[in-house]
């Protein structure tokens, strides 16, 4: 019994040593590093209908086992850069044992441009009203197309109510999947409606109320100047000659209905250096002949 037990326990020892050997072993042999990639050249510039393959071109994967791996090379992920130009695309690849090797480099895009907003009405409302300041309001992206329902108001809340009359400054913001933010600061106006306001305040319709330019290209403010409104429509005439003859016959006039102002009754005042990037306003103010009230609107221009 004695004999059969020393036996036993010999085999037993065998049996630890020789499974202690084979984890040691293997763990040696397993392979722990992970593939390197390397590019040609370090910052690249492209447009952004560029596919990911032509993204990849230049990259090279290297794994000490497994050889060449470029072909199995991934884009991981395209964030912009902060505080410095361009955007920083990552790849990565991984290798059989299921390491993964990332390498990143600087990506310029030659025809990106950051969201902009758009707006098709003053953000103006009566203290009777709901407040609704992203009603007229939207943001298009290069990238991701229409992000209008991610817009996110800084410093006012979308439907506060009960305000009182005054000028209210917030910012509206967004950002695209890129991870590139658009802040447009605006003013937010809370008037007291009048049985005088409403009937006799003309009233002054731009084509847009936000316009975006590049720096050192200026814009002229009466080209945004679509008509006015006062006790009826009032078109936009630039010729004093034109209008003294009544009868207009000209291409530019003859479709379109109601009475004629001069464009020189609508006069603007102008904040705007178009050699300095920001935001800034133009406004314009009409007054009546038949009324004696005057009329206001405000365009917002981003100089980029």
């Amino acid at each position: 019994m004695k004999q059969f037990s020393k036996v036993l326990y010999i085999v037993f020892a065998v049996i630890l040593i020789g499974l202690v050997g084979y984890l040691i072993v293997m763990k040696q042999e397993k392979d722990t590093t992970a593939p390197q990639i390397s590019f040609k050249e370090k910052e690249i510039e492209v447009s952004i209908e560029t596919d990911e393959k032509d993204l990849r071109k230049g990259v090279n994967a290297k794994d000490d086992k497994d050889g060449d791996l470029s072909e199995q090379v991934f884009v991981e992920s395209i964030k912009k850069q902060q505080n410095k130009d361009g955007f920083l695309i990552t790849y990565a690849v991984f290798d059989k044992a299921g390491n993964m090797g990332k390498a990143s480099r600087t990506l310029l895009y030659e025809d990106y441009s950051a969201p902009h907003f758009n707006m098709t009405e003053e953000l103006k409302f009566s203290t009777e009203e709901k407040l609704n300041i992203l009603e007229g309001v939207t943001v298009t992206d290069c990238i991701d197309g229409d992000l209008s329902q991610f817009i996110q108001i800084i410093g006012l809340s979308q439907d506060a109510q009960n305000m009182q009359v005054g000028d209210y400054k917030c910012k509206l913001e967004v950002e695209n999947s890129l991870g590139d933010s658009a802040v447009l600061p605006v003013t937010v106006h809370i008037y007291e409606p009048s049985y005088e306001k409403e009937s006799f305040e003309p009233q002054i319709l731009l084509s847009q109320y936000l316009v975006y330019t590049k720096v050192g290209k200026k814009i002229q403010p009466m080209d945004y100047v679509k008509y006015v409104y006062d006790q009826k429509i009032k078109q936009i005439e630039t010729d004093e000659e034109k209008l003294k003859g009544k009868k207009v016959e000209t291409e530019t006039t003859q479709n379109k209905p109601g009475e004629w102002i001069l464009q020189s009754s609508i006069s603007y005042e102008q904040n705007v250096k178009y050699d300095v990037p920001g935001t800034y306003q133009i406004k314009y103010s009409y007054t009546s002949e038949s009324t004696g009230y005057t009329g206001t609107a405000e365009l917002i221009v981003v100089v980029e």
